[in-house]
């Protein structure tokens, strides 16, 4: 852990702190919870497969895409107040 404050909390106690982390069930492995949560882990895996540059690229572009979108939004809203 990095901080050593963590590492005197019993499992219980973790649990209760971080209920956002999902139940722990014995005997489930990560993937197993992941999936039921409802994550596509083809999706994980297939980013998992990208050099880092590939990800961080792929990140810009998505982030790119919504600022277009809502630059999008804003110009339609300026262009129909001006009409009326």
């Amino acid at each position: 852990m990095i901080y050593p404050q963590y590492d005197r909390l019993s499992k219980d106690e973790w649990e209760e702190l971080w209920p956002s982390a999902g139940p722990r069930v014995e005997g489930t492995s990560v993937i197993e919870r992941a999936e039921t949560f409802g994550i596509d882990m083809t999706l994980v895996i297939e980013s998992l497969n990208l050099s880092l540059t590939q990800r961080l690229r792929r990140a810009q572009e998505a982030a790119l895409s919504i600022l277009k979108v809502k630059l999008a939004a804003v110009s339609g809203q300026t262009a129909r107040k001006s009409r009326k």
